[in-house]
């Protein structure tokens, strides 16, 4: 479930993405999904002493089929458990805060802050967590094409710098351009692409033609109508 609301001050002379700020506050992924555990489910205490890194690779070394790994988990835990019934895996709620202002023409900066509420549910949950803890991206953007360079601060500490290209309906692009000119793999970051379709959007009674202006109302408004990616991450 995602929960969110948007503010918009609008620019002297609007048209399409043309505003002086965005604001948006937003609740996302709240909820959980739920699995049933296997017949080869297992919950081990690991107590034992004398448990070397060799010993741990011997025994589970040529393992061919999970049927195979509790016995093994057997051979060094302390104590083992089946494990039935069902299990629930919370998904990366998180509270994100949003801040997109319009510079000249069609150039805009993007501030983001995530911030995880997971983590409240302790360690004794399970649950998938999120990455991003803040990106900063600044951008060119049209109706029907877009550049952006997102800087991600992530809760390892990390700073990755992405790219990504808007061509109509298609975004793509990356999380981290230090792996697109190294020779390690894409395991600090990723690639995404996404084809946005909206089949049954309305053109809106008060959106112009091209080069149509109309005069300024008075302080901001709630709501959207302009679609613009605050964060392509």
């Amino acid at each position: 479930m995602n929960l969110g609301a948007e503010y918009i001050i609008p620019a002297e002379d609007e048209d399409y993405y043309k505003y002086d700020l965005k604001l948006g506050v937003s609740l996302l992924d709240l909820g959980f999904n739920k699995y049933q555990y296997s017949t080869n489910s297992r919950s081990a205490v690991m107590s034992l002493d004398n448990i070397s890194d060799s010993l741990v690779e011997a025994t589970f070394e040529g393992l061919e089929t999970t049927r195979d790994l509790p016995d093994s988990i057997a051979q060094i835990a302390g104590s083992i458990q089946q494990l039935a019934g069902y299990f629930r895996v919370f998904t990366p709620a998180r509270l994100v805060i949003n801040a997109d202002k319009r510079i000249t023409g069609n150039l805009f900066i993007n501030a983001e802050l995530t911030l995880p509420l997971t983590s409240l549910l302790g360690q004794k949950k399970l649950y998938v967590r999120e990455m991003s803890l803040a990106a900063l991206t600044p951008r060119f953007e049209t109706r029907s094409i877009g550049f952006y360079l997102p800087v991600t601060l992530n809760t390892r500490g990390e700073v990755w710098m992405g790219a990504a290209i808007k061509l109509g309906p298609l975004l793509a692009g990356v999380h981290n351009l230090s792996n697109v000119f190294t020779t390690n793999t894409m395991q600090q970051g990723g690639a995404y692409l996404a084809v946005n379709i909206r089949p049954f959007q309305k053109r809106d009674k008060e959106e112009r033609s091209p080069g149509e202006k109309r005069s300024r109302g008075g302080g901001g408004r709630k709501g959207s109508r302009y679609g613009c990616p605050g964060s392509v991450l």
